[in-house]
């Protein structure tokens, strides 16, 4: 474990646990403690000083808890002042406050709602009586107030501070005489009785615990053996016993050095004069062999590739051998060869199918077509006339696979997909049966769309349409 300091005493380990290994460097989450199962988190300072008042919280900086009164409108006057803020939502209500008549708010807090003096005597006559108001005829007049006529004035709005959680006063906008709001899991802030166990999603996972049976988290053969079980003996190289997955490849201390592998090359048997002959090198195991000279009984010598062949042509007819060597390795035995001739009869038929191919193919040229115009040689009953004016049409893969879906497989035309000069090509014209009659060699285009067969003429091709290409 990362926080203990590991030491050898009278023969056994001693593991003595350092806390300072797992300050984390915060003051407001307790200092945290290490014991023989790794580092644990420490207890949060208790900031509450249990004074409604003031609202409670630890400060990171000065690595101590702040009682500040409350001044929920920020007039300077809070509830914890005497005289108090009888209103502390509003800011033109504290003790400092000059009160005004007859609006039914004691904006001073004295506790005493002012009223409007009466009109007095004029030239020693008395003024007209003023009618005295009525409570119930739905009229808020005179010295009626929410409080002495709640049916004409309505009832009095709820007053944060007065000890009643009444009307629209909340946990949110008047903790004072509501209490604190439950902590609601998912906001993204462990707080209140939330924990790992209730609330993963806001105080995170669990930390494991040795000894519950589960071998989870961080924990290991290493810090919990109660659960995880005891860790497996370490396999050493270099302790004179060759064990576990050592080998002499591995660990030649222990295993000791490798034998060297012998090569084996693999040539064919039986070959034809101008045939290209391949053979292969590979170790004992099967493994391919590259840089291996092979040399031949005629004296030359060629060097293994990447995959372990080589080439070569024999012209002369007999048997010749070749065989393998590397340093490091033991020579290969010998592949022998037999090379044959070929009869004068052999080159008859061949010389036969290629006149006939001359006679039976004269004229006929490699073409490239579009989508378009193969589904209307299609539609119009001309696909066989048109493809038979050619040895070959080629297309690409999507119209390949679109116009095969629709007719009977024909071999003479040929998918063929844009290599690396075809994507250049591609660049070049921007039009991708183009491109492709270029990349092939072909030297007509079959498409019905004018602009494109201008393209094609202008690159040197010769443009058909249907009724075209099947004259």
């Amino acid at each position: 474990m990362a926080c203990t300091g590991d030491t050898c005493s009278g023969g056994s380990c001693v593991y003595t646990p350092d806390d300072s290994a797992c300050d984390d460097g915060l003051w407001c989450n307790g200092a945290e403690v290490c014991n023989l199962t790794g580092c644990r988190a420490g207890t949060p300072p208790d900031c509450d000083d249990n004074i409604s008042c003031t609202n409670d919280s630890c400060d990171e900086n000065s690595d101590a808890c702040v009682n500040a009164p409350i001044d929920s409108d920020s007039d300077n006057f809070t509830l914890c002042d005497t005289p108090v803020d009888c209103n502390d939502t509003n800011p033109g209500v504290n003790p400092n406050s000059t009160e005004i008549c007859g609006n039914n708010i004691d904006e001073d807090c004295d506790g005493e709602i002012k009223a409007c003096k009466k009109p007095g005597k004029s030239n020693g006559k008395p003024k007209p009586s003023i009618p005295t108001e009525v409570c119930g005829n739905g009229v808020c007049e005179g010295n009626e107030t929410c409080e002495n006529c709640e049916s004409d004035c309505g009832a009095c709005p709820a007053v944060c501070g007065d000890g009643i959680c009444e009307g629209d006063e909340n946990c949110s906008n008047c903790e004072i005489d509501c209490g604190a709001c439950p902590a609601v899991c998912g906001d993204g802030i462990c707080e209140g009785d939330e924990n790992c166990s209730n609330c993963e999603i806001d105080c995170g996972a669990c930390p494991a615990v040795c000894g519950d049976g589960k071998c989870e988290g961080d924990e290991t053969c290493g810090n919990c053996e109660i659960d995880c079980g005891t860790c497996p003996p370490k396999i050493v190289c270099g302790d004179g016993k060759c064990e576990g997955d050592e080998t002499c490849e591995t660990c030649s201390e222990d295993c000791g050095t490798c034998p060297a592998q012998k090569l084996i090359i693999n040539c064919p048997e039986n070959v034809e004069t101008g045939e290209i002959i391949t053979c292969n090198v590979t170790d004992e195991k099967g493994n391919t062999v590259s840089g291996a000279s092979v040399i031949t009984s005629d004296g030359r010598t060629f060097t293994t590739d990447d995959k372990g062949n080589i080439q070569f042509i024999e012209n002369q007819a007999g048997k010749i051998d070749a065989s393998a060597s590397k340093k490091g390795y033991i020579e290969s035995e010998k592949a022998e060869i037999s090379v044959k001739g070929m009869s004068w009869w052999y080159w008859v038929p061949v010389l036969i199918i290629i006149l006939i191919l001359l006679l039976l193919l004269p004229g006929k040229k490699k073409a490239v077509a579009d989508m378009v115009f193969l589904e209307k040689a299609k539609n119009e009953g001309k696909l066989g006339r048109a493809i038979g004016k050619f040895n070959k049409i080629y297309v690409t893969p999507a119209t390949y696979k679109a116009i095969m879906g629709e007719i009977k497989k024909d071999g003479r035309i040929k998918e063929v997909e844009l290599n690396a000069k075809g994507r250049k090509y591609l660049e070049e014209v921007g039009d991708e049966t183009v491109a492709l009659a270029m990349q092939v060699g072909a030297k007509v285009v079959l498409a019905e769309d004018s602009n494109k067969r201008n393209l094609a003429n202008s690159k040197g091709f010769k443009s058909l349409s249907v009724e075209e290409a099947i004259k």
